[in-house]
């Protein structure tokens, strides 16, 4: 978490600096508590929502930002900020957003955040779209598969047991 934070620094100090114009960003960030310290560097001029703010109260800045959104895939704001399962099947169609930036480390992920910016069409101009995204390297993948590998080594020792509940309390004793 800390050093995915910290790879946006750069890319909120650009952004930041664009604020005064007319431009809207967008940030798909997979981290529900990175999204949020992401929010308060910009401050007012972001809002954060996630896949619950369709659920929170009426008069709840997340739950109306949610609904304009549905209702006009726009945002008022100048900075939105959600996590990359959002909800599915709420786009964006405005051509202020100028910069997307997609924290996603699989390309399906990536390409399906990257479709929910929808440029109008509307009136035959070019519309440009600044994309950013953390170039993860080899080591990180890396380690992501031997993550995999240990998790599948351990659902093949419990499937293999004939003691289920012993492997499964052994497991709750070692988190």
């Amino acid at each position: 978490e800390g050093d995915y934070y910290k790879s946006l620094q750069p890319l909120i100090k650009k952004i930041q600096q664009k604020i005064c114009d007319d431009s809207k960003s967008v940030f798909f960030i997979n981290n529900k508590e990175v999204a949020k310290k992401v929010q308060k560097d910009f401050g007012e001029v972001a809002v954060y929502i996630d896949a619950d703010s369709k659920n929170k109260d009426i008069i709840d800045d997340e739950y109306v930002v949610y609904r304009s959104i549905v209702a006009s895939e726009r945002f008022s704001s100048k900075v939105l900020i959600c996590t990359s399962v959002f909800d599915n099947g709420v786009n964006f169609k405005d051509d202020k957003i100028k910069s997307v930036f997609i924290g996603a480390d699989d390309m399906v992920t990536f390409k399906q955040m990257l479709g929910r910016v929808r440029l109008p069409r509307y009136d035959s101009k070019n519309y440009s779209v600044d994309v950013y995204f953390i170039n993860y390297n080899e080591e990180y993948f890396t380690k992501k598969l031997n993550g995999y590998r240990n998790l599948l080594k351990e659902l093949n020792t419990f499937k293999e047991s004939s003691d289920k509940i012993k492997i499964f309390n052994n497991a709750l004793k070692s988190n």
